[in-house]
């Protein structure tokens, strides 16, 4: 049995304001075997007749100017416009960046053809911004496991 629908998705760097949710806008998708990633929309819509469980998995890379001090981030999965699953950490204040890395991973239900997923961002920082890095740093994938 195959695990397709399969997705990779990258996106370019980008900055994210402080305390603003910002909707990660991946551009590339090298990985498309169903042609269910939408660019212009930045998310994965489940292809007809392939509802069931995915694995969706994401990393996002930040850099800032070594003077910046991160208090929190908070990245999440958003299925269909609402939150889903995602991580948090806090900080406290005492965190200066240079680069950050989070990951995450979830099996999360599709039931049909309107599910689509998205990747979020927020962070509260002490600088005007911060940088979201390009290619692998920052991505998201999935693929199928096996039906409802």
């Amino acid at each position: 049995q195959s695990n397709v629908p399969a997705f990779f998705m990258k996106t370019t760097s980008t900055s994210i304001t402080n305390s603003v949710m910002t909707k990660i806008p991946f551009d590339t998708a090298t990985i498309d075997t169903d042609s269910a990633v939408d660019t212009s929309n930045n998310r994965f819509t489940v292809p007809s007749g392939k509802g069931g469980k995915y694995n969706i998995s994401y990393s996002i890379g930040a850099a800032a100017d070594a003077h910046t001090t991160l208090y929190r981030i908070f990245t999440g999965l958003y299925k269909n416009g609402s939150w889903e699953q995602g991580n948090f950490s806090d900080f406290g204040g005492t965190t200066t960046i240079g680069h950050l890395s989070k990951t995450f991973s979830a099996i999360l239900p599709f039931n049909g053809t309107s599910d689509y997923i998205e990747l979020y961002v927020w962070a509260q920082f002490n600088s005007a911004s911060l940088t979201i890095q390009n290619g692998e740093d920052t991505s998201m994938s999935g693929h199928w496991i096996r039906s409802l």
